[in-house]
């Protein structure tokens, strides 16, 4: 079954992160929660900026604060902001993402927030790379998502008959002629739902549509997609597959609902020769 996106969602990148953090990281900045929370926010906000526009990582980070919060911060790290951009280019190389030069780190103020909360706006400013670097950096990036989609293989079975493969790390769902799956429904809207490829897993986004985006029988706004997940939206049935799992049985019949487990035991074959159709009818 698919699973929300949320704070126990922990992807290999954040595992890295955490154990920066928590080893020499933490014990560089004395254990304070303060710029431990700094430190897991940037990480946040580096990981995403990868799969993002042109797919440059960034090498500007704005990190807003309570006043309080910066006062304390300049006050007993003064060299906080060295040390968090040193940290972001040892985890962007342990996670094979090159970061280039330096990242700079902003302190700001936001008065909106509430002490002990942090905000942080990542960016990519082009005149502090050299042209040499955005080039190697990009197509480093580039090829490690491509290895990680056609390790995993993942794909779509639409209304039990069209087989689409996700190999693309950004996948539009709409009725208009210029998505990449196209939904002929009226009740389909014309951008309805995205696939992206974040946190080394397919996560499913609904666009804001009216009619919304069901997993397994669920009403979702986003949500990590996992094999045999049944995606409906209006009246159109696609469901989530990957190539390493069509082997895969569940270990027990009580873990999961009886559809998703007799999808797992099948293969790409039996799915476009009608699974849909075999489930409902079920």
């Amino acid at each position: 079954m698919g699973n929300m996106l949320d704070n126990n969602h922990i992807s290999r990148f954040e595992l890295l992160a955490q154990n920066l953090i928590e080893g020499t990281f933490g014990r560089l900045l004395g254990g304070r929660m303060e710029p431990q929370l700094i430190a897991s926010k940037l990480a946040r906000a580096m990981e995403g900026s990868s799969y993002e526009g042109d797919g440059q990582l960034a090498n500007v980070y704005d990190v807003f604060l309570h006043e309080n919060d910066l006062n304390e911060v300049q006050q007993n790290f003064p060299l906080l902001d060295e040390q968090l951009a040193n940290y972001l280019v040892r985890l962007g190389s342990q996670a094979n993402f090159p970061v280039g030069d330096l990242p700079v780190i902003r302190f700001n103020i936001d008065s909106y927030l509430r002490p002990q909360q942090v905000r942080v706006v990542a960016m990519y400013d082009s005149t502090r790379d050299s042209t040499q670097t955005r080039k190697q950096n990009k197509l480093q990036i580039d090829k490690s998502v491509l290895e990680a989609l056609k390790e995993l293989d993942a794909f779509l079975i639409v209304d039990g008959q069209e087989h689409i493969p996700l190999s693309r790390s950004m996948i539009t769902i709409g009725r208009r002629i210029d998505n990449d799956i196209i939904l002929d429904s009226p009740t389909v809207s014309r951008k309805h739902a995205q696939i992206r490829w974040r946190y080394s897993h397919f996560i499913l986004y609904d666009l804001g549509s009216r009619a919304g985006v069901l997993i397994n029988g669920q009403r979702v706004r986003e949500c990590v997609l996992q094999p045999g997940d049944i995606i409906k939206i209006s009246n159109k049935t696609l469901i989530y597959g990957e190539g390493s799992q069509e082997s895969t049985r569940p270990k027990s019949s009580a873990q999961q609902d009886s559809k998703t487990q007799r999808y797992k035991t099948l293969s790409k074959k039996d799915l476009s020769a009608g699974l849909t159709g075999r489930l409902n009818n079920s």
